[in-house]
């Protein structure tokens, strides 16, 4: 689903895809890629941190694969070991500096908007779909779509309502925060 959900958008947008389940083999390695990864020590020190005394074996799996795909390989890895986000964030940059000049960005609020929509639509459709094959009642977390550039917040919907605030123009999914009097988003 995060190949068709990236396939869907249009050519010239630029985004950031990530996630354990993006692997090497699934993306390939290209200039336009680059790997976040932590040592084994420290993976297993975070994992820990979530989750003292947990079972990590499927979390280590999943480091293990990716690691294992990009021996190797010329892939751009960044070792993130002790590093805070604003550091990982500076390193990406750094990275693709050009490509992130020369590439389109939504830059004024209806562009943020618009790409903002595409994702909430695409977290929609698949889970309709789970919905559909598993019948359980679902409440998804989408992004905000109020478009200020710092916004992190999201929006807790449960399908019901979103066939109804999709068919509304953007913003139509805004967190309580951004919310204007009498808009129920």
């Amino acid at each position: 689903m995060i190949l068709e959900d990236i396939a869907s958008l249009p050519v010239e947008t630029a985004v950031v895809v990530e996630g354990a389940f993006v692997t090497p083999t699934m993306a390939g390695v290209t200039e336009n890629a680059v790997w976040l990864m932590p040592s084994k020590t420290e993976q297993l020190t975070r994992l820990e941190h979530r989750n003292p005394g947990g079972a990590h074996d499927g979390q280590i799996w999943g480091w293990n694969l990716i690691h294992n795909q990009l021996e190797g390989t010329t892939a751009t890895i960044i070792n993130v070991d002790h590093q805070t986000i604003e550091q990982t964030l500076t390193a990406v940059e750094q990275r693709f500096n050009g490509l992130l000049k020369s590439a389109f960005s939504a830059r004024t609020a209806e562009e943020r908007q618009s790409l903002i929509r595409i994702g909430n639509h695409q977290l929609a459709i698949q889970a309709t779909e789970r919905q559909k094959s598993d019948g359980r009642q679902t409440i998804l977390q989408l992004d905000c779509e109020c478009a200020q550039p710092n916004c992190t917040n999201f929006v807790e919907l449960p399908i019901e309502r979103l066939q109804s605030l999709l068919a509304n123009t953007p913003p139509s999914i805004v967190s309580p925060d951004h919310r204007s009097p009498g808009r129920d988003g």
